[in-house]
């Protein structure tokens, strides 16, 4: 095997390439000495490889270091998550690091990002939040797929050859699911460890054969446990998959305040990285004349004051309070996905440790509560969480608006992660170079140019 780390570094069909990807590693060293990447070691074949077993010399394959998106913290080729409680600013944080790989401000230089997601409107939330993040917009694209010419959100496993796809053909660098769980296929119980790893399986070998950083956003249960990955709504298999998980969440020693820390909570590849101190702040970007308020996290530096337990136990079910509370999470976050029978809750419940009287409890007060509700339909009776004013029902599209420019020659924005100033602003064009703006302070951030449902 050759020892050049000019040969090592690089596919030997890189400068030849059509595809237009980045020849990402592992490298793999063929018969004759050449080093190809996965994607040209595959494409080498001259005949389709038949289903079976598939083996891979250990002696052919060039040893790497670990590389990283964000120094520490995200590495690339592997599935992250990013966890927390709801509506504590994780998709501002998302955007936030896409905006920074866009702009190439985490020592790599400007890159694509492949944004899904199933809960936020692109026009009215997620480019707002970019805008005020700084993003280079030319490189952010939103994933979505169309099924019998019906636009639909991306659905995993069934998508990952399409996703693959899109990242090789854009070279992709980051790939962002919000939230991971609102697109797993129909066929697949997130509460279920061999079906979740059933799904996220494809999506990090993905990760792997293009070298994209993807990173899935997911919530926390209302469990009591000191373990984040025993605290992710739905299975351990979703904390099993990843390589890195990071809790982001509200300051433990104060409920009320806008700051918000970011802990490591699994790292495979690494050592845990330091927990960061951040503000949530409202910011307002111009679009055509008119104002359009959106919110954005400032970086007040590294925090040694809280563990991640503390952080863990903020919003916790309180062990004195029984089961009940932990069963009625379980219901709320199972309900969440999708609508289901009663019995169905009951094995969830009893899978967290809830019998089903207590479970019977615990629905009995969310009903009266209105957190739930039963309807019956040709199939029986199913138990749902109420839909809210603005809420698409199933089976219908909702029509995002994305006609008109995105790139205003000039705005007033509040100047992201920049002197830790509320209100900082600072005048700038999306359309011009990296350099125009210089967004200090990011951590790691280098600048380069029978009534069955009711029993």
């Amino acid at each position: 095997m050759s020892t050049d780390r000019a040969t090592l570094d690089s596919c030997a069909f890189a400068d030849v390439d059509s595809a237009g990807h980045g020849h990402p590693g592992p490298f793999y060293q063929c018969d004759d000495g050449t080093l190809l990447c996965r994607w040209c070691f595959s494409d080498r074949r001259t005949e389709p490889r038949p289903d079976g077993l598939s083996l891979i010399t250990a002696a052919t394959v060039v040893p790497q270091a670990v590389s990283w998106l964000w120094q520490g913290r995200i590495p690339t080729a592997v599935l992250s998550l990013l966890v927390g409680p709801a509506g504590r600013g994780k998709t501002t944080l998302a955007c936030e690091l896409a905006a920074r790989v866009s702009r190439g401000q985490l020592g790599r230089p400007p890159a694509n990002v492949l944004i899904a997601s199933t809960e936020d409107s692109i026009a009215h939330t997620l480019v707002p939040r970019l805008m005020a993040a700084g993003a280079d917009l030319r490189l952010i694209s939103f994933v979505s797929v169309y099924r019998d010419g019906i636009q639909e959100g991306l659905t995993l496993p069934d998508d990952v050859t399409r996703l693959e796809d899109a990242v090789a053909e854009t070279g992709a660098a980051l790939v962002v699911l919000d939230p991971v769980v609102g697109h797993l296929s129909g066929a697949i119980d997130s509460h279920k460890d061999h079906s979740v790893r059933r799904a996220l399986g494809p999506l990090a070998m993905l990760a792997d054969r293009t070298g994209a950083a993807v990173v899935g956003i997911g919530h926390l249960n209302k469990g009591a446990s000191g373990d984040v990955l025993n605290r992710l709504g739905g299975s351990v298999g979703f904390g099993a998959a990843a390589r890195s998980v990071l809790l982001f969440s509200d300051d433990p020693d104060d409920e009320e305040s806008a700051e918000r820390l970011l802990a490591h909570g699994k790292c495979n590849v690494g050592p845990h990285a330091p927990t960061l101190r951040f503000r949530v702040e409202s910011r307002t970007v111009t679009f055509d004349g008119r104002e359009i308020p959106t919110s954005g996290l400032v970086w007040l530096g590294e925090d040694t004051s809280s563990s991640i337990q503390e952080m863990l136990n903020r919003g916790a079910a309180d062990p004195d309070r029984g089961t009940q509370d932990l069963a009625a999470a379980v219901i709320l976050d199972a309900l969440a996905e999708r609508s289901r029978r009663w019995a169905d809750l009951v094995e969830l419940c009893k899978d967290e440790g809830a019998s089903e009287h207590t479970a019977r409890r615990a629905r009995d007060q969310l009903k009266r509560s209105g957190s739930i509700e039963v309807k019956k339909s040709p199939v029986g009776w199913f138990w749902n969480l109420p839909m809210t004013s603005g809420q698409v029902a199933d089976g219908q599209v909702e029509k995002v608006p994305l006609t008109g420019e995105f790139f205003p020659n000039q705005e007033q924005l509040a100047h992201p992660f920049g002197d830790g100033q509320v209100g900082a602003e600072r005048s700038y064009s999306p359309l011009d170079a990296a350099a125009d703006i210089v967004l200090e302070g990011f951590p790691g951030a280098e600048m380069m140019s029978s009534e069955e449902g009711l029993e």
